[in-house]
């Protein structure tokens, strides 16, 4: 079928005019999708960062909850903080924040502050274990860098 224009008419061939009307609009929905996708590449470039920041903050007052919950206990049982979360948001975190959010560590009770700011580890126990209690629990381990930054965090479990 030969879809130009007739030889008496300016109008397309009677089955072309719905077949062009498809064509523009395939092509309109092809631009709008390349369109959308450098929208939300763009949208995402902004909002990453933004994010990480966010997840970090919200997790810190999640850690510092259930950290506050198992430090004040006076149970005679075992209190653990478990399920652990993940604190790969951590990352990138200054000592600084760490230490106002969550307090001092425990691996720092023994010693003075100045020497605890040196420590490369802080660790924070997630276990309340009463008096004659064998075992161990969730222990959040920060490693930081040379300018004070934390480089890595994981927990592991004490026995």
């Amino acid at each position: 079928m030969n879809c130009g224009l007739t030889i008496r008419s300016s109008r397309p061939a009677p089955g072309c005019a719905l077949r062009g009307r498809l064509t523009s609009n395939v092509r309109r929905f092809t631009h709008m999708n390349k369109l959308r996708s450098l929208v939300t590449a763009g949208l995402w470039a902004f909002t990453i960062p933004a994010m990480s920041a966010a997840s970090s903050d919200g997790l810190l007052t999640l850690l510092a909850s259930k950290l506050s919950e198992v430090r004040s206990s006076s149970s005679e049982d075992r209190v653990a903080a478990e399920p652990v979360v993940g604190v790969e948001a951590l990352q990138g975190t200054t000592r600084t924040v760490i230490l106002a959010r969550l307090g001092s560590p425990d691996n720092c009770a023994q010693i003075q502050d100045a020497q605890c700011s040196e420590m490369n580890t802080w660790v924070y126990s997630f276990v309340h274990l009463p008096p004659g209690w064998r075992g161990g629990g969730p222990e959040l381990n920060i490693s930081f860098g040379q300018q004070g930054i934390v480089k890595a965090a994981v927990w592991q479990f004490s026995r």
